[in-house]
């Protein structure tokens, strides 16, 4: 386990609103669950972004099923995404 494997999960945490048993404003989440799949895939060279475009460098399995599907997304288009666009894509669940 890598340090950024936890990104997600700690955003979920901060996200908690005590006060209502929630979440808190979930469209804001998921630009921050987006946005850490890229840090996540990143951090285990899969990713790169040059050019302010995400270039993929690698399609091979993770071995995190949640990564690889986020992997292969990065991967369909036929233009790189920027990572401004990437992070106001949902995720499939949200």
């Amino acid at each position: 386990m890598r340090d950024v494997d936890w990104l997600s999960e700690d955003l979920l945490l901060l996200a908690l609103d005590a006060g209502r048993g929630g979440l808190g404003r979930t469209y804001l989440i998921s630009y921050g669950l987006m946005g850490a799949d890229l840090v996540r895939l990143a951090a285990r060279g899969r990713i790169d972004v040059v050019d302010d475009q995400i270039v993929v460098g690698s399609l091979a399995p993770t071995g995190d099923a949640e990564l690889d599907a986020a992997l292969a997304r990065v991967g369909e288009p036929a233009t790189p995404p920027r990572p401004g666009e990437w992070v106001q894509r949902p995720h499939p669940w949200c």
